[in-house]
């Protein structure tokens, strides 16, 4: 790819698009304020690669602010009055979780038709272990037992 910078973004249902976009702060005299950009901003701006991860619980409003850009590569930055145009190189990623064996539905996400939907299955029989060891070879004598305890937990919890 040749990016080597990469930004992950964690979304919840109190996000606000301030904490992406940017919010004028206090400066250091008293009463002078002073713009500071956003994760997405900045990333927009040196055309770095973003990943959203659970883009499906951000709220309607972090969502709007991310169609101009889905759309047309801009980014509008209500607080300035001003649309960015992202650098070369800039991309955006969105992540959704599901539960085993069950999808999201597309027409659940306001901006399903702007996104390229790739469904990643979760490694089955030995792929796991395979992943983890190709990663960290010093782990390849516990990576059965650590993926066994991965397993039980996720049982545990309703996820396995």
């Amino acid at each position: 790819t040749g990016n080597g910078d990469f930004v992950t973004l964690h979304l919840d249902a109190q996000t606000d698009s301030k904490s992406l976009l940017g919010a004028y702060v206090c400066g250091a005299a008293p009463g002078e304020f002073k713009w500071q950009p956003g994760a997405l901003t900045q990333a927009v701006t040196k055309g770095v690669w973003v990943l959203i991860e659970d883009i499906d619980l951000a709220p309607f409003e972090v969502l709007s602010a991310l169609v101009p850009l889905l759309e047309k590569r801009k980014l509008y930055v209500p607080g300035r009055g001003e649309s960015i145009q992202a650098a070369p190189g800039f991309q955006l990623f969105g992540s959704v979780t599901t539960e085993a064996g069950r999808s999201t539905s597309a027409g659940a996400d306001p901006l399903s038709g702007l996104w390229t939907r790739v469904v990643v299955e979760p490694p089955r029989g030995d792929e796991a272990t395979a992943i983890l060891c190709g990663l960290y070879p010093a782990l390849t004598q516990l990576a059965q037992s650590m993926l066994a305890t991965v397993r039980q937990v996720q049982s545990l919890c309703g996820q396995g």
